[in-house]
Parts: structure tokens; sequence; C-alpha cells
């Protein structure tokens, strides 16, 4: 596709598990179990969870904040039967990080994208 993807966020299946992919979007969640992050992954066309117990990884996602944009390489692998997420297309596989790479780092981010707010009266809608 280009060299910041191979896929998109609303791409990988079940049938491609085992392949190795490139993703490009923006970190909307990041959740750290202690010794395994999980990292919801999106772009214009969906979301897909990274994850990676790698402690040189775990380091580096400790720079990484919420709308940060990056590039992960990684291998899609299967989710077992009871961490199948069925709200999203690609909620049966997941990408194993193998390497990332930060492109922007922002120190904070106030409105988080895809968030309905209300002002006074007005709604704004950020999508």
């Amino acid at each position: 596709m280009s060299e910041y993807r191979t896929h998109t966020c609303n791409e990988l299946r079940e049938s491609d598990t085992g392949k190795e992919v490139r993703l490009s979007g923006f970190v909307k969640t990041i959740r750290d179990l202690g010794g395994c992050v999980f990292i919801d992954l999106r772009d214009h066309y969906g979301i897909t969870q990274l994850t990676t117990e790698d402690p040189k990884l775990l380091e580096q996602i400790k720079e990484i904040n919420v709308e940060a944009a990056i590039t992960v390489d990684g291998t899609v692998v299967k989710r077992p039967e009871e961490n199948v997420n069925d709200k999203i297309s690609t909620g049966k596989v997941e990408v194993e990080i193998k390497n990332s790479m930060n492109f922007s780092k922002n120190d904070l981010f106030l409105i988080k994208v895809h968030e309905k707010l209300d002002f006074i009266g007005f709604r704004l809608y950020i999508i």
C-alpha cells in the first residue's frame, strides 16, 4: 500500500493470521495490564488492537500518549475465544507489535477525538 502501511485498521481478519503487517494511525486507548499492554489503533477506516509483552517495547509505549500518530510492524494473531470483540470488524485478531515508531509526541491532548462535548447549549462533535 505505502511505506506507512500494508493494511488499514479495518482490514485484518482471521485469514490474515501469521502475516507480517505495518499499520499507521492514531492511538485511541492504551491499557497497561502490568507486563502486557493493549493499544487500540484507529485510522479513517476502523480500529485494530495492538499488543506487546516485550519489555523494550513497553518502555517505548510509556512515551506514547492518546492521539499520538504511530506506525507499528507486527504479526497478526488470532485472539483467544474469550477475548473476541464482536463490536469491531477486526475483533477476532490483534497485532503483536515487533517494532514501533512514534511520529508525533504530544504532551497533552485535551479533547478526545470522537467525543461529544456540550458547551452552554451548543453541541460540538469532534470526529
